[in-house]
Formats: C-alpha cells, structure tokens, sequence
C-alpha cells in the first residue's frame, strides 16, 4: 500500500495501521526516486512540537560523490511512503540531488529562518506554508 503525501484527503484507506506508523520504522528507509532508483536513506525528523506533525525528513544521500556527511532536510509533503515495499519515495532524479539544500551532521541552520525554509519548499516544488509561526 502506498501512503500518499500529507494534504491529499480524498484518499480512502484500509484503517488506522493504514496510516499511522512508529516513526522509528522509517529509520533507515532507503529512499528512491520516482523512477526507481536508490536516493539514500531516512535518518531522522524535524518536528512541529506544538502541532506534532512531521515537517521535515532528514534524509543521507552519501552514495553522491562529494555530499559527505551532510544531511538534506525535505519536505514531508515531499514524500510518499510506500509501505509494501518498506521505502520511501522522492519525486526528484538522482541527479537533481547535486545542488539540493543541506547541512553537515554537527551543525544545524537556523531553522526558524523563513529563507531557509523558503529554499527547501522551493527546492522540491512544494508550496510553502508558514509552518514555523
């Protein structure tokens, strides 16, 4: 079963275990593209704590030469998790990956910058929303 991307509420599923998983399973998912072929992998979350949705995936994309440690934070909405086949997929091609925004592991952007958020919502085509205030 494929769960789609938040926002999208004419989607019928099969219960609540449809949609609501432990957040911990998606650790590691691999993520692909849309066209099938490996991105990298899940590696953790950027939370709204007042509303407690998922704002942001962090995802490792290190098998592109020259990413190093960096992490790429991207949009939930960006997102479509694919349950059957325990992955997680981009709408982006590899190779659209080179330029994308990121941050190395030991240090964090400031967040609560709406040009920071403004340049990750616009990377990957999704309509930004004011989600930090």
């Amino acid at each position: 079963m494929i769960i789609p991307p938040i926002g999208e509420s004419e989607v019928e599923v099969d219960g609540p275990a449809s949609i609501v998983m432990w957040a911990s399973t998606l650790f590691d998912y691999t993520v692909y593209s849309h066209e099938g072929e490996k991105l990298g992998d899940v590696k953790d979350f950027m939370l709204d704590v007042r509303s407690g949705k998922v704002l942001y995936a962090l995802l490792s994309f290190g098998a592109i030469v020259g990413m190093g440690e960096k992490v790429f934070p991207v949009p939930w909405d960006a997102l479509t998790v694919d349950v059957e086949h325990e992955r997680v997929v981009l709408n982006v091609a590899k190779t659209g990956l080179q330029d994308a925004p990121g941050f190395h592991k030991n240090s964090s952007p400031n967040i609560a910058d709406a040009s920071w958020v403004r340049e990750i919502h616009l990377y990957y085509g999704i309509r930004h929303r004011n989600v930090l205030g």
